[in-house]
């Protein structure tokens, strides 16, 4: 399972507009900009543990992996829609 919970499904959005941009907010830290095909994450933390591990600091093995396996995800679930 991805680190950020549940796969990103774009049927569970939640549309905003800012400074008359349409944004989709979706699940687990991201929102989906669909004028710009852009999708922006928050707080991914690629490659924190294995820095932490360097300074001697136990952190679980296989953070980055999952995190990457999310955002992966997330690109796959709004490829149709970019």
């Amino acid at each position: 399972m991805p680190a950020f919970g549940k796969l990103p499904r774009m049927n569970l959005h939640h549309v905003i507009s800012l400074a008359g941009a349409e944004l989709w907010l979706l699940p687990d830290k991201a929102i989906y900009w669909p004028q710009e095909r852009a999708l922006l994450v928050a707080d991914v933390h690629i490659g924190k543990a294995a820095a932490y591990r360097r300074l001697g600091q136990p952190v679980p093995h296989g953070t980055t992996e999952r995190n990457l396996a999310w955002l992966d995800a997330a690109i796959m679930a709004i490829r149709p829609v970019a």
